[in-house]
């Protein structure tokens, strides 16, 4: 019985960026760091991912998106607090 190596290599701008190896190894380009082949991968996954109309939807009407400014209340009087405290707790 034999098993055959696969290896799976990752082009980006006509340079071998990366190979994944069946084993787990991972081989990198020359002169290439492991971040510039993380940032080159995620890019061809962008650029083929099946959804990617979708995500680029997604992420412009989340680019508009603006949080709701929280309306500040007046501080709580402390000796009112404290009340409400005790009627929470069955004290009061």
């Amino acid at each position: 019985m034999t098993i055959e190596s696969t290896n799976i290599i990752f082009h980006w701008n006509a340079k071998m960026t990366i190979t994944l190896k069946s084993d787990g190894t991972v081989v990198y380009g020359e002169n290439y760091t492991p971040d510039e082949a993380a940032k080159d991968f995620w890019r061809v996954v962008e650029q083929f991912h099946p959804y990617k109309d979708e995500v680029i939807a997604l992420r412009t009407a989340l680019a508009k998106y603006e949080p709701p400014v929280p309306v500040l209340k007046e501080p709580e009087n402390p000796v009112a607090a404290y009340n409400r405290a005790m009627k929470i707790i069955g004290r009061l």
